[in-house]
């Protein structure tokens, strides 16, 4: 039994994904994995040391962590020879923050925002009157990169992102999220 035979439009699909996302109160994003709490110094002589330091010290500059140097350590199990810091969150840090988990010395591994999504195109409308539904291909793209975004993962965070949304046909017309 059909619920009517108006067709749903690419403009009619865009503007009811808009209205979901602000009813819901959500915004698309990704997350990038940064380590924090109490972290063992890798070896100053390795190629990592200088990294480590760099992708640290860029974060405390714009004011989302800061560092304290800690004492090197008694040869504890578990301990770095070379000694450790405490890198701690600020509160302009904290604000991105997506999810975290604690290891068992101390560290953390944090998920942060890094970029958000928008809709930039409706790709494609697959109407399926049998079931009064629509398959939705929807191109987000991305906007609104945050510090934590590192350019040289775009495979995780590419430019354009295309998902499939199932739309319902009712006697009050198409719908997503009610």
């Amino acid at each position: 039994m059909s619920c009517g035979s108006k067709q749903l439009s690419k403009d009619e699909a865009k503007s009811i994904i808009n209205q979901c996302q602000e009813k819901s109160g959500k915004v698309i994003f990704k997350t990038n994995k940064y380590t924090y709490g109490i972290i063992d110094i890798p070896d100053s002589s390795s190629a990592n040391f200088s990294n480590f330091l760099d992708k640290h010290k860029k974060m405390e500059e714009l004011g989302f962590v800061s560092i304290n140097d800690t004492k090197k350590d008694k040869r504890e199990f578990g301990k770095s020879k070379n000694g450790m810091i405490e890198i701690s969150l600020e509160s302009k840090g904290k604000e991105y923050l997506a999810g975290r988990v604690e290891n068992l010395f101390g560290k953390l591994s944090a998920q942060f925002k890094s970029c958000e999504y928008k809709i930039s195109d409706i790709v494609e409308i697959q109407e399926i009157p049998d079931r009064n539904e629509a398959k939705v291909k929807v191109a987000f793209e991305r906007y609104n990169e945050i510090p934590f975004f590192e350019e040289s993962n775009e495979k995780s965070n590419p430019k354009e992102i295309i998902k499939t949304i199932t739309f319902r046909k009712t006697t009050d017309g198409w719908k997503l999220c009610d």
